[in-house]
């Protein structure tokens, strides 16, 4: 069904079509948010939507137990037995068609849930409750009992939120009526996917403070408890793997919460001292660095990208086997306290774990010129043993450590010959004569790295 018509449309072009004018009409309309209920079995699709819808996308999957959902059909069939057994039957293809397909970004198991918590689930995975104008007292509240309290709680939301129906799922969201006792939530969890085209909602300008710090990206601005930085083509990816981060418990990476009035990236503000500005961790902190750096790599592997994802990666990789922060090092990590948080995801895009942490080791060993092997080899280990690095990958390392500091230098170097920029700049101010001489100390003692990897 497309716009809640009732009317289903078997051409997808036509789908597509009108999935575009209705798209469209609510978000003309001020729509924060369109969530779009229907299936996605095949996810080379999913480009085509997004073109239609015009925003970016985060594709969720609610699982129900199939045998819960055969359960659900009996009784809402019953008395119906020919369109009973075609639904049994096709629950159970339809199971298996998305286990196999994979297109969500997360994947919410609302067998014991019910529709509110199953809805609350959603949004806290997908990043949307970070809304300040729907604070956790309104926009998420527990489902009134009192008639008034809801009709009032309905006024309220039915203002604010607009839902286009498409696919044979049941809506998400579907706006309320003034009076009606319904709350904010899906009206059937039967297993079937809903696909949520996201509206970023649109936070004001108020009053900015410059952060300091940052070779690459353009401005960056401290407004509230929120950062505020360009977008870039990038963007709709880095804010799928920055919600993924989000849903699967990663806290060591900020909550992207959308885009403000002028089209900038809106981020969690993560107060805290950068490690630059900081001495060298030490052994134990190294330690701990490399368990955090091996439980953001366990959790970008569960990540699958769109096949339409557009990635920064300004080094190419040894390899592509997970999605990678690439430019792990001190200038990119706050710490307050207990909590450690990477920053600055616009670079981030396929890669290998060992090529990730090879750059990591270079920054905050650190592996710099005129270095002493004697003392960084310990620190060196301390990071791979805290990694949880097996007898190959330690063997593997060193060598990846130099190949991705040359590559930083070839970077800067082929930037100052074509004027590449921040790359030109950056070779302007000094850099290349860092990387390049860091690159030959990290290169003429692989053998000593390998010794004290103990590999």
């Amino acid at each position: 069904m497309v716009g809640g018509t009732g009317c289903l449309v078997a051409d997808p072009d036509l789908e597509i079509e009108k999935l575009t004018v209705v798209a469209a009409t609510y978000l003309r309309a001020s729509a924060w948010r369109l969530v779009l209920a229907g299936v996605l079995e095949d996810p080379t699709v999913r480009p085509a939507y997004v073109h239609a819808v015009g925003v970016t996308w985060v594709v969720c999957r609610l699982q129900v137990d199939l045998a819960v959902v055969r359960r659900r059909l009996g009784h809402r069939h019953e008395g119906q037995p020919v369109d009973l057994a075609w639904r049994l039957l096709r629950s159970g293809e339809l199971d298996a068609i998305l286990r196999s397909v994979h297109a969500e970004d997360f994947t919410i198991d609302a067998t014991d849930l019910t529709p509110f918590q199953t809805a609350t689930a959603a949004v806290r995975a997908a990043g949307w409750n970070e809304d300040p104008r729907c604070s956790s007292q309104v926009a998420y509240p527990r489902c009134p009992t009192d008639p008034s309290r809801a009709g009032s709680l309905a006024r309220h939301l039915s203002r604010r939120t607009a839902t286009p129906r498409t696919g044979r799922a049941a809506s998400w969201w579907s706006t309320t009526r003034p009076g009606s006792h319904r709350c904010l939530m899906p009206d059937r969890t039967d297993g079937l996917r809903w696909l949520a085209a996201g509206r970023h909602w649109r936070m004001p300008v108020d009053e900015e403070h410059v952060l300091a710090g940052g070779n690459v990206a353009d401005a960056v601005v401290r407004v509230g408890q929120t950062v505020r930085k360009p977008r870039t083509a990038a963007t709709p990816a880095v804010t799928a793997l920055l919600h993924h981060l989000t849903s699967v418990g990663f806290e060591a990476s900020p909550r992207h919460l959308g885009l403000d009035d002028i089209g900038r990236q809106v981020l969690e503000f993560v107060p805290g001292v950068n490690a630059y500005s900081q001495p060298p961790l030490t052994v134990p902190e190294l330690t701990r660095l490399g368990g955090l750096i091996r439980r953001l790599h366990d959790a970008t592997q569960t990540l699958t990208p769109s096949p339409a994802a557009r990635w920064d990666v300004a080094i190419p990789a040894d390899r592509d086997e997970l999605v990678c922060h690439h430019d792990l090092a001190p200038w990119n990590l706050i710490r307050d306290g207990h909590r450690w948080v990477f920053i600055d995801w616009d670079g981030a895009g396929p890669g290998s774990r060992l090529w990730d942490l090879g750059y990591a080791a270079h920054g905050f060993i650190p592996l710099q010129p005129g270095g002493d092997p004697d003392h960084d080899g310990p620190r060196l280990r301390a990071l791979a043993d805290g990694y949880g690095l097996d007898q190959t990958q330690r063997r593997d390392l060193p060598a990846l450590t130099a190949a991705h500091t040359r590559g930083m230098y070839d970077l800067l170097r082929n930037g100052h010959r074509t004027g590449t920029q921040p790359w030109a700049r950056l070779w302007a101010q000094g850099h290349g004569a860092h990387w390049g001489p860091a690159a030959d100390y990290i290169h003429n003692n692989l053998h000593r790295w390998t010794t004290a990897l103990g590999a």
